[in-house]
């Protein structure tokens, strides 16, 4: 979803570390996806970016139901 986000604003990573007050190198691993990232960097990134993190969960279809998703802001 960042890279998504960060092509789609045009920015590079190095751009993206600047405004998070981060390294690189962190955002080189969040988007990589193979490193654990805790929910207040993830925060700070997304936020610098100008939007709302959001955290949820989704219910499980039930007959004749659909799933439900709960989304809140973090």
């Amino acid at each position: 979803m960042l890279i998504h986000l960060r092509t789609e604003l045009g920015l590079t990573q190095q751009e993206v570390a600047k405004r998070a007050s981060t390294s690189y190198s962190q955002i080189s691993r969040i988007e990589s996806g193979r490193h654990d990232v805790n929910t207040e960097t993830l925060d700070r990134v997304f936020r610098s970016l100008g939007v709302t993190p959001l955290f949820g969960y989704e219910v499980p279809a039930k007959r004749g139901e659909p799933a439900r998703r709960e989304l809140i802001a973090i």
